[in-house]
């Protein structure tokens, strides 16, 4: 299964790069945004979280086990963002009863890095894209190979 990010993001993080590597001082890139914030105060762990809209905005579902349904407390197909603060991997199913197309989250500070998605849209698999797509979610001790990772830091 092949996963695609598309590239609308990829300037703004050579940009960060360039500033970091070549010792300017950046006290405005490296400041907790307000989305990051309130990501504090919405999501802590051992939690995993989704938002409705990108950047960790809109409502929230706090996720503190696998959800084979997300439709009946009205998240199904809505996840624009997410943030992954448990333990286990998050791996999200584009169809209910853990079915469907799949792409993984790593866990909270696995490899030193967070496990973050902005914008869920931005990922594809199958030629769909994964905003709005979401509608169950599992947690695994071992990542499923099947399952392609995403997010960054």
């Amino acid at each position: 299964m092949q996963i695609r990010k598309q590239g609308k993001f990829t300037s703004a993080r050579k940009l960060v790069g360039l500033v970091a590597a070549s010792g300017v001082a950046a006290v405005g890139l490296l400041s907790p945004a307000p989305a990051q914030a309130k990501v504090q105060e919405t999501c802590f762990a051992p939690l995993g979280c989704l938002w409705h809209d990108r950047n960790f905005n809109g409502d929230a579902k706090q996720l503190d086990r696998s959800v084979p349904d997300l439709h009946p407390e009205g998240h199904g197909d809505k996840a624009h963002s997410l943030w992954n603060k448990s333990p286990y991997w998050m791996v999200l199913f584009a169809d209910k009863n853990y079915r469907g197309s799949c792409i993984s989250i790593k866990p909270a500070g696995y490899r030193g890095t967070p496990s973050r998605v902005w914008d869920l849209s931005a990922y594809e698999t199958g030629g769909d894209d994964w905003g709005d797509r979401v509608s169950s979610v599992q947690f695994f001790q071992i990542k499923p190979e099947v399952c392609p990772e995403v997010g960054s830091g």
